[in-house]
């Protein structure tokens, strides 16, 4: 899959390992990079479906965006790289046809208020 990154900060973390564990700490920074992994072996969002770490879509003022849990509240948000068009209204998206991702931020939702 295709993963760009929404800061120059974030593709660094992914890129250069003993950054992300300098500005992320340990754990965080081993969460995200095997999610980064698990992103980039994936062809499509399908594939993510049902691999660890709970990757899903997220609804309200986040609608169109996609977590993953790294550890502890944080969480991994993404989205499309590309707006794919929604299936139908119940339905959602086709997450077959989603091949590809920006990295959005790490955060901690819960704790804002934001989800």
């Amino acid at each position: 899959m295709e993963i760009k990154y929404k800061t120059k900060e974030l593709q660094k973390c992914a890129e250069q390992p003993g950054y992300a564990q300098r500005k992320l700490g340990t754990e965080q920074a081993k969460a995200f990079l095997r999610r980064i992994n698990v992103l980039l072996a994936a062809s499509c969002f399908e594939d993510l479906r049902n691999v660890p770490g709970r990757f899903h879509e997220l609804h309200h003022n986040r609608k169109g965006q996609w977590e993953f849990d790294l550890n502890g509240p944080y969480r991994l948000i993404i989205r499309p790289l590309s707006v794919p068009i929604p299936q139908n209204e119940r339905d959602g998206f086709d997450w077959r046809e989603i091949k590809g991702a920006v990295i959005l931020e790490i955060v901690n939702y819960h704790k804002e208020g934001d989800h």
